[in-house]
């Protein structure tokens, strides 16, 4: 079921434009940032008596609950499915009913690898990825743009790079799309896609705990002023801020440093456009779409996640019903445990609410934990 390639070109001349696309499956219509904000806002967010924002699904359960009011669900699987390492109770079963009950699961990720890795990880840890229509990664789309070349931002990015990495798959990453490592003094962008190296052409430095913190922080620095200072750009394909599981500082957090400091940042993954269209393609071009069926309309469609600044937030500025899964990175403000099924009080939701989502909407539902 899954398909080969889930990168187009045109999908990034929507990101690095910063239109949002609304309609689905057409591409071509754009809304201005003020008209966005007030359609976020007409289908946003309810207010108690005392004006407390609040979603409209506090107190769901499970996701069984809602599965008969959706037809695609985009699911994020870091903080929802599992840890990286292990499931949390009850996901590999949640999949497995919404593939029975014959729902579309596109798996939508803020990861830095691509979608072969994200496949080869779900499957080890118990996944049924033959329930799974497409995996789009952050990874994956950004790795396509750099080898396309096609569409801006990567058509003006250059070839030579200084990677803050995982200290994975960097250097296969790196060289598979036709980039090369570089010094700062040299390079043409930062690609951003991890936070526990430094790599360039003099080799790979890991720092503990991240290149943005402790040893290696004078060296991320330095590199970046050096980098700012030659008006070099900076590619994110991991917008995340914190890694569940272990709240190590993620890219997001790079790219939002080095903006501070002026530096241009192209971002790839949630909460921007360009994957929601990768996801939307996924559905167009699935055989089970075809006519008379034809593809999900996005009333049909569900974002399921557990960040609210990316999950939710770019759910929202999809035009797409959500679900927020409380026990995920956000577990520690909400007050419950991290993959537990603890229930946030209300007004640790509300603020939570008003701190991440800007103003522009809530979660359409909310549940505890990923489970049927």
């Amino acid at each position: 079921m899954l398909a080969n390639r889930v990168f187009l070109p045109t999908l990034l001349a929507v990101a690095s434009a910063g239109a949002f696309v609304v309609p689905y499956p057409r591409m071509s219509e754009m809304m201005t940032e003020s008209s966005r904000s007030s359609r976020h806002q007409a289908a946003g967010p309810a207010e108690d008596a005392g004006g407390a924002v609040k979603a409209q699904g506090i107190g769901l359960e499970g996701l069984g609950a809602v599965a008969s009011q959706y037809d695609a669900f985009f699911i994020d699987q870091w903080g929802v499915m599992h840890d990286g390492k292990t499931p949390y109770p009850g996901a590999v079963d949640c999949i497995d009913r919404l593939s029975k009950a014959g729902k579309k699961i596109v798996l939508l990720s803020n990861s830095s690898k691509r979608k072969g890795a994200a496949l080869r990880n779900l499957e080890r840890m118990g996944f049924s990825t033959g329930a799974i229509l497409d995996v789009v990664t952050s990874g994956q789309i950004a790795w396509d743009g750099l080898q396309d070349r096609v569409e801006e931002p990567f058509k003006s990015l250059g070839a030579k790079c200084l990677v803050f990495g995982n200290g994975d798959d960097d250097l296969e990453y790196v060289s598979s799309c036709g980039c090369t490592l570089a010094e700062a003094q040299d390079a043409d962008f930062i690609l951003a896609r991890g936070s526990f190296v430094v790599a360039d052409s003099n080799g790979t430095r890991r720092y503990s705990p991240t290149v943005m913190t402790g040893e290696g922080k004078e060296e991320t620095h330095k590199a970046m002023r050096l980098m700012l200072e030659r008006g070099a750009p900076m590619l994110v394909t991991n917008p995340d801020f914190l890694r569940p599981g272990t709240n190590d500082p993620m890219p997001g957090l790079i790219g939002k440093a080095y903006a501070e400091m002026g530096g241009m940042v192209h971002y790839i993954g949630k909460p921007h456009p360009a994957v929601y269209q990768a996801c939307f393609q996924a559905l167009a071009t699935a055989k089970e779409s075809a006519p008379p069926a034809g593809a999900p309309t996005r009333a049909k469609i569900v974002a399921v996640g557990d960040s609210l600044p990316h999950d939710i937030l770019g759910a929202l500025r999809a035009q797409l019903s959500s679900v927020f899964v409380a026990g995920g990175v956000h577990f520690d403000e909400l007050g419950v445990e991290q993959g537990g099924a603890g229930v946030p009080s209300d007004e640790a939701y509300s603020a939570a609410f008003s701190k991440h989502l800007e103003g522009e909407g809530t979660p359409t539902h909310v549940m505890p934990a990923f489970r049927w």
